[in-house]
């Protein structure tokens, strides 16, 4: 809209540098005379021929450009930014549900069969559990991550409010 407007503006300067002639004529009676009358006039731009103004809205309507130009390239590189942070977290995830998921679950078996058989002490378990807590607590903070780079993707693209079915409309 800001370079539409200053378009616009640009077009309006360049039309009041043109010269504008006017035509009139007028008509009437005096006694019992008909008179005419003509009249033509050109303007002259004799003190100001207009050309800071069109400067000025060229000036202007150059900076709506720039100021467009870098509000795009700033919204994608934000997305940009956003698809590979949310790439990257969700591949971090599927590598933890491969991997990690079975073995923490695992792990957490074989310490109470452990301590149960008398293996490790009480302090050893209670290491070790608090390991595998630490260990599962970053599996859920990771998938936190995964959720808020997922969400940025959605802000960034404009389809937050599609996703969430609030409307049809873009952010």
């Amino acid at each position: 809209a800001m370079t539409d407007t200053a378009s616009a503006q640009v077009a309006v300067a360049r039309k009041d540098r043109r010269p504008d002639p006017t035509i009139a004529i007028r008509g009437g009676e005096d006694n019992d005379e008909s008179l005419v009358g003509f009249r033509f006039s050109i303007p002259l731009f004799v003190r100001n021929n207009l050309d800071r103004e069109l400067a000025a809205a060229i000036a202007e309507n150059s900076a709506a450009e720039n100021t467009l130009q870098n509000s795009i390239r700033i919204a994608e590189a934000r997305l940009a930014a956003a698809l590979e942070s949310y790439n990257l977290f969700a591949g971090a995830w599927l590598e933890w549900e491969q991997t990690g998921v079975g073995s923490i679950g695992r792990q957490a078996e074989v310490l109470e069969v452990l301590y149960a058989a008398g293996e490790i002490s009480a302090s050893e378990f209670l290491v070790q559990t608090r390991q595998t807590v630490v260990a599962r607590s970053t599996a859920l903070e990771l998938r936190l991550d995964l959720w808020r780079s997922w969400l940025e993707v959605l802000a960034a693209s404009g389809l937050a409010n599609r996703w969430l079915s609030l409307s049809e409309e873009p952010l």
